[in-house]
């Protein structure tokens, strides 16, 4: 009776992954873009064009699994892209308050 109650609990637990996994990543997709916008705002591309552009470049693979239904790999790279896009976002706010940061004088 111990083993049907386990195999019934793992089962459970595995439909219930199964089920989180296979639902589109909308919300992810979402955050990933806002992101993106709000790094636009503060001219990201011209202060951290790196992380910008993965970025962007995640959140088109993310949309392209999406199409695909490869929902776990669209919830992946769309949650990169959005952490990518705020360090964009957070560089560019400090390039754009610190511009005229005095660099340190070489010593010869």
């Amino acid at each position: 009776m111990r083993v049907h109650r386990l195999i019934l609990c793992l089962c459970a637990v595995g439909i219930l992954a199964a089920c989180t996994s296979a639902s589109p990543p909308v919300q992810e997709m979402s955050d990933a873009r806002l992101a993106i916008a709000a790094a636009e705002q503060v001219d990201a591309a011209k202060h951290a064009p790196t992380q910008f552009v993965e970025a962007k470049l995640l959140l088109k693979s993310a949309q392209s699994n999406l199409e695909r239904r490869a929902y776990a790999a669209a919830r992946r790279d769309a949650g990169l892209a959005k952490q990518l896009a705020t360090e964009a976002r957070e560089a560019s706010e400090r390039q754009r308050t610190e511009p005229n940061r005095e660099q340190p004088v070489p010593i010869k």
